[in-house]
């Protein structure tokens, strides 16, 4: 679903999928500053929930 139609949601269940269950976290940061480019209006609700994410990915691989 992600690939084809680059849903936020999707996007959001594909990088909490690749952080948590398969321990990839370069490509799950790669999916939220994707999904953090987009201008889309609706992402404005979800924001502060993506730029926590990435901080947090970002944290995550500085402590490798």
């Amino acid at each position: 679903m992600w690939r084809e139609s680059r849903s936020i949601f999707a996007g959001i269940e594909l990088a909490k999928h690749y952080e948590h269950r398969e321990k990839k976290i370069e490509k799950a940061l790669r999916i939220t500053e994707e999904i953090l480019s987009f201008e889309r209006i609706r992402i404005r609700s979800i924001l502060p929930e993506l730029e926590k994410r990435r901080s947090r990915l970002v944290n995550k691989l500085r402590n490798i």
